[in-house]
C-alpha cells in the first residue's frame, strides 16, 4: 500500500533556514551615519589634505626680525670701530716763529728774537735758529732755542748745547747742558725746540712747557 501523503518540495525543505532579518532586494536603504562622510583616508595624497599658512607667516616674520637685528648690530659695530681720519697739515718751512704767549708762559713782545743760521747736515738749505727767553709769573723761567730743519734732535742737543747723559723721556730727550742745567728737546717733524730750565725745574716740567711752546710755534 502506497503512502498518499504529499512529499515536501525543495522550497519547503529550506524555508525554515531563511533568516528573519533577510531584506528584500527592493528594500530602501537605512539612514547613513554622517560621521562616515568626514572620515579621511590615511593613504590619501598629502596635497589633498587641508594645510595651515600660520606657521609660514610666523617663520617669515621671525626671519625678517633676525635680518633687521643683524643689520643694526653690524652698523653699530662698524660705527664703534671706525677710527677718525686725521687731516694732514703741512709743516711750516723756513725760520721758526716762536709764540708771544703759550699757556702761562710769555716773552716780552718788544724783546727781539735772536736769529742765526747754520749749515744743515743732509739738506740743501741752511738751518734757521731762533732763541727767546720765556717768563712765568714775571720771572725768567726758560730759554728756548727753535731750529729748522733738523733731522736728528739728539745730535742737535749734543752739538748745540754739549748735553750729556741724554735719555728718553716719553717722546722727548733730556740731559744736562754745559752749565749743569736741565735741558729737553721736543720735535714736530723737522722743527725742534731745545728748552733749558732756569729755575731748577724737573725734566718732566720742562717737557710739559716745551710741548706747549711747540704746539704754538709756526
Amino acid at each position: 500500500m502506497s503512502d498518499s501523503r504529499p512529499q515536501p518540495g525543495p522550497d519547503d525543505e529550506t524555508s525554515h533556514l531563511r533568516s528573519p532579518e533577510a531584506t528584500p532586494r527592493n528594500a530602501e536603504p537605512g539612514p547613513v551615519d554622517p560621521s562616515e562622510d568626514e572620515l579621511v583616508d590615511p593613504e590619501a595624497d598629502d596635497h589633498t589634505r587641508p594645510t595651515s599658512k600660520v606657521p609660514l607667516i610666523v617663520m617669515g616674520v621671525m626671519l625678517a626680525l633676525l635680518l633687521a637685528t643683524g643689520g643694526v648690530i653690524g652698523y653699530l659695530f662698524t660705527q664703534r670701530n671706525r677710527e677718525p681720519v686725521a687731516t694732514a697739515t703741512a709743516e711750516p718751512t723756513g725760520k721758526p716763529e716762536l709764540p708771544v704767549t703759550a699757556g702761562n708762559l710769555n716773552r716780552p713782545p718788544g724783546e727781539p728774537q735772536a736769529t742765526s743760521e747754520a749749515p744743515s747736515p743732509g739738506s740743501d738749505t741752511g738751518r734757521q735758529i731762533v732763541t727767546a727767553t720765556y717768563y712765568e709769573n714775571d720771572q725768567p723761567a726758560y730759554i728756548v732755542i727753535a731750529a729748522r730743519p733738523v733731522a736728528d734732535k739728539k745730535a742737535l742737543l749734543e752739538e748745540q748745547l754739549q748735553a750729556r747723559g741724554v735719555r728718553q723721556l716719553g717722546t722727548a730727550l733730556c740731559g744736562r747742558e754745559s752749565r749743569d742745567l736741565d735741558v729737553c728737546a721736543v720735535n714736530r717733524s723737522y722743527t725742534v725746540l731745545l728748552v733749558i730750565g732756569q729755575r731748577s725745574q724737573k725734566p718732566e716740567e720742562i717737557v710739559a712747557a716745551a710741548e706747549v711752546l711747540l704746539q704754538n710755534t709756526k
